[in-house]
């Protein structure tokens, strides 16, 4: 790795989303992607990208013999992409502001359903501590010391088994 690369910080530092939508102040990525030769005149296919943030990039396909020509079109997409930037801000500030609106629904749906629960949890407390009156109380099952209980049914049946 050379000097310069090690010297970048790791992915996640400085993320592209935190810095200010200002040209000067921003990180701007540029990628060019020269293709193999496809038969067809004018050279290989060549395509040039460039974006900030984490927006959609601007992209131009183009077909070069060499390297030659690659900078006016790598200039071209800068000026595109300098004059989109405040469009894109206001699209970011949307965004953010609607993630945040979703956010704050969401803590309050969950604050809402938390209580209604804590409240049933009350009321269903409340009716296995204190029985209505004038309700019969339950028997209690047998004991298992006591055997198992039988019916007269239940003893012709096991008669006829044996």
């Amino acid at each position: 790795m050379s000097k310069e690369a090690s010297e970048l910080p790791p992915d996640g530092e400085n993320a592209p989303h935190e810095e200010p939508y200002e040209w000067d102040k921003c990180t701007i990525h540029i990628s060019i992607m020269i293709l193999p030769r496809d038969g067809k005149e004018g050279g290989r296919p060549v395509i040039v990208g460039c974006a900030t943030h984490r927006d959609p990039p601007i992209l131009e396909s183009t077909r070069r013999e060499g390297f030659k020509g690659l900078v006016p079109d790598v200039t071209g997409l800068l000026e595109r992409l300098r004059l989109r930037l405040p469009e894109q801000a206001r699209i970011a500030e949307s965004r953010r502001l609607a993630e945040q609106e979703a956010a704050r629904e969401a803590a309050e749906r969950f604050q809402l359903r938390r209580l209604q629960r804590k409240d049933r949890q009350q009321q269903t407390k409340g009716k296995i501590e204190a029985p209505r009156s004038g309700t019969p109380a339950k028997e209690s099952p047998p004991s298992p010391a006591a055997g198992p209980v039988t019916t007269g049914e239940d003893e012709a049946k096991q008669s006829t088994l044996f």
